[in-house]
Parts: structure tokens; sequence; C-alpha cells
């Protein structure tokens, strides 16, 4: 039976392309920063994102742990949307490794407004911890790969340089953002003090992600990373393999959230789902059921469809490069047979 996995684009494996980049990739000793493959792609990245210095890490939960811990203290807090990646599958590094306590607020799929964020922001007594950092996430994973509208994340800026509080993107899937919203990473990044990027996702390298800052920040972050356990030597195999998923891989994301188009249609006209269509912006499908999600996992699953279950009456699908357009029209095919 043919396999049709869509639950995570993190499931993507390296193209016979990328596995030549990493044969050929060039090696030091990273710990030393003499891998001058790594040393490539952060200068990349910190190009890209517009930001003075970048550093490669094994993960994005790493690349979110590492700012919380430089910018944490056990009186602090840090003020994020109640469905984030950092609340939900990051452990609880925020508080119990970073020191810092998590303030979560529930937000319109997820995006986090000044009005909202001022309410938090206030004057306390000695006796009351205070927040230090304002997370947002871009795209949203759990609100369904929901979009920051760049009028919105700017005014946010604005807002917390102004009470010098640090805005950090978890920008796993700042890539698909960008395309979504026909803004450029530079021009995101540029909203906020510090981002994470991943290139294991969609951009579909085996590992890896970007931390991109200032040079001070960025300096303490390799710091914070060998504390860690970050610390990697000849990464410049898997650096390779992200340079090439950033000098190659980017423009088909565009298909794949055509491909998450196409799905979102094929659940509403089985009416097996309910789904706002305008909502699907990326690459990232999450529907309410009308039956038990186990339920719909069990019939997609012996048609040899993989999804997730994101709740007792909503799933999660995920598309991406491994999965072609011809590939998600059978999908949908299947689908509208249920």
């Amino acid at each position: 039976m043919k396999i049709y996995d869509l639950r995570s684009d993190t499931i993507t494996k390296p193209s016979e392309a990328m596995r030549k980049a990493i044969y050929n990739a060039e090696c030091g000793d990273d710990v030393y920063m003499e891998d001058p493959t790594v040393n490539k792609l952060q200068k990349m990245a910190a190009e890209i994102t517009g930001k003075e210095k970048a550093i490669f890490v094994s993960s994005g939960t790493m690349g979110n742990l590492i700012p919380m811990m430089i910018l944490g203290r056990k009186n602090k807090q840090v003020l994020l949307e109640e469905e984030s990646h950092i609340v939900h599958y990051e452990l609880g590094g925020a508080s119990s490794l970073a020191g810092i306590m998590p303030l979560t607020v529930k937000a319109d799929r997820g995006i986090l407004t000044k009005d909202i964020v001022k309410n938090y922001i206030k004057e306390q007594p000695y006796y009351m911890s205070t927040v230090s950092i304002v997370e947002v996430e871009n795209s949203h994973n759990r609100h369904g790969g929901s979009v920051y509208p760049i009028e919105i994340l700017k005014e946010l800026y604005d807002f917390t340089k102004s009470k010098n509080i640090h805005l950090h993107m978890d920008g796993a899937r700042v890539f698909n953002a960008s395309i979504a919203s026909k803004k450029s990473v530079k021009e995101i990044a540029s909203n906020t003090d510090s981002i994470t990027f991943c290139l294991s996702k969609g951009l579909g390298a085996p590992m890896g992600a970007m931390i991109c800052g200032n040079k001070d920040f960025i300096d303490e972050a390799f710091s914070i990373r060998k504390l860690i356990g970050g610390g990697m030597r000849q990464i410049g195999l898997m650096a390779a393999a992200c340079i090439y998923a950033l000098e190659h891989n980017i423009e088909s994301l565009e298909e794949d959230h055509q491909k998450a188009k196409k799905i979102a249609k094929a659940i509403i006209e089985s009416k097996i789902g309910d789904i706002n269509l305008d909502n699907v912006e990326t690459n990232i499908v999450i529907a309410d059921t009308k039956e038990p999600s186990s339920n719909i996992l069990s019939k997609l699953s012996e048609q040899g469809i993989k999804a997730s279950s994101f709740g007792d009456y909503k799933i999660r699908f995920v598309t991406h490069r491994d999965i072609s357009m011809e590939e998600t029209e059978e999908v949908c095919s299947i689908i509208k047979k249920l």
C-alpha cells in the first residue's frame, strides 16, 4: 500500500543533490569556529535576516531555549500565546532550564497584538515578576500555519522597544510566512530583536536551526550553546545540507501551500470536518472533525494516509516537498470518498 505521510514537514528526507552537497562538504572543528561550511551558513543566515550575526544550532527547540537562557531570570516572565510551540512541545525548557516563567495569553489565530500585550506590561511591586521577553510564532503551528500581518508585528515591536522588552520570534517556518505574506524574511526579522528559523522542516535539511540577532546576543549564544551540550565538531556536513536548502528549496514552499489548499477543499467537500479556507495560508491544515479524530485517523490510515490528532475532534495535515502535487491529488480523492 502506498503511504502518504502528512503528519509533519519534519519527515522530509535529503534529496540526492543535497546528499552530494553533504558528501562534498569542507569541514573543520566548529567549537574552534574553524568549520568553513558552518561559517558560511551563519553568514548567509545573518544576511537573509538582516541581523548582525547568526549561530547554527541542532534544532528549533534549542533555537528557542538559548534566547530564553540569555534573557531569562528567575524573577522574570516570557509573554507568549497559549498555543505556542514553546509551551506545548519543548518540555518546559523555558522554566526548567532558563528559569523564566511563561505567561500565556489567548490571541485570535495566535497573533499577539500591541493591545493584547500592553495589558501585561506594567510596573510591578518588587514581590511580583515582570515581563522581560515577548515571544511570537510565525507561522503559527497550532493555529493552522497562520501568518503575522507585518503591520501588527511592526506595531508590537515598536511597543516592546519603547518598554525595553526583547521581542523574540520563533520563525521555525518563517520562509512559509514570507512567501504567504509576500514580505521578505529580512523585513519580517527587522521587526524582532532575535529570530530562530528551522532548516529541517519544509526546506528539507536533515537537521538544524539558526538563531539570528545582534553581535553581543549571538556571542553569548555561543557560550550557552556549549553549556547545554550543543558544541559540535565537524558539523559542516549538516551545514552543507542547510546551505543547499537555502539556495534551492525556498521557492517550492509556494507549491506546498497550494497542496494544503487542495487538501482543505477536499475535507470541506467530504464533510468530514470544518475549515475556514481563508485561514489556510501556508502548508498546515487543521480541521474540526464531526466525529472523534481517532476514528478519522483510523480510516485515513487504512488508505495509507498519515495525519495527526490535534485534539479529540481536530486533525492536522502538513504538506511538504516529499509529497508531490500528483500524490496530493491522490490524497484528496481518498479523502473525498470517506
